[in-house]
């Protein structure tokens, strides 16, 4: 997934495989994906990190969060995960979308001792095509890296 906003800054976050690639006997061993970001914020610096921040259903998570929005129905204002890395936030009446990194996903220069944090982000105004294009590019990650054991 691609973002950039309006001001020139710019987010990259692309799943990059599975933790444990040969291990699939256990659900959440199984099923946790490295996840690269690649940010650029114009007055905080340009950064990329890997981690494995998301579980497949994590993934899976954030489409339906999106897709919810993109049909105009209600949701819950602060999307987070088990590990808190990444969270998403819609601002503004669903007109804005912020990302927040925490703990590993954040630069060397920006160390934070606590998730939620929430003092490093990405801003993107959200528009019906932005979060089609959203929707299709997670789907495509989520295909090339399904589920692999059940809970």
């Amino acid at each position: 997934m691609h973002l950039k906003n309006a001001v020139g800054e710019s987010l990259r976050l692309d799943v990059i495989g599975y933790q444990f690639p040969d291990f699939t006997g256990e659900y959440y061993d199984s099923n946790w994906l490295l996840v690269k970001i690649e940010a650029n914020l114009n007055n905080q610096g340009s950064w990329s990190a890997t981690d494995p921040s998301l579980l497949t259903a994590d993934l899976e998570t954030l489409i339906h969060w999106l897709s919810k929005i993109r049909a105009g129905e209600s949701v819950k204002p602060l999307l987070t995960f088990f590990e808190p890395n990444l969270q998403f936030e819609i601002k503004d009446g669903g007109k804005k979308l912020r990302v927040y990194f925490e703990l590993e996903l954040r630069p060397h220069w920006a160390v934070s001792q606590h998730p939620d944090t929430h003092d490093l982000c990405f801003e993107v105004g959200l528009t019906p095509n932005t979060l089609d294009e959203m929707i299709l590019a997670l789907e495509e990650q989520c295909a090339r890296f399904p589920a692999r054991a059940a809970p």
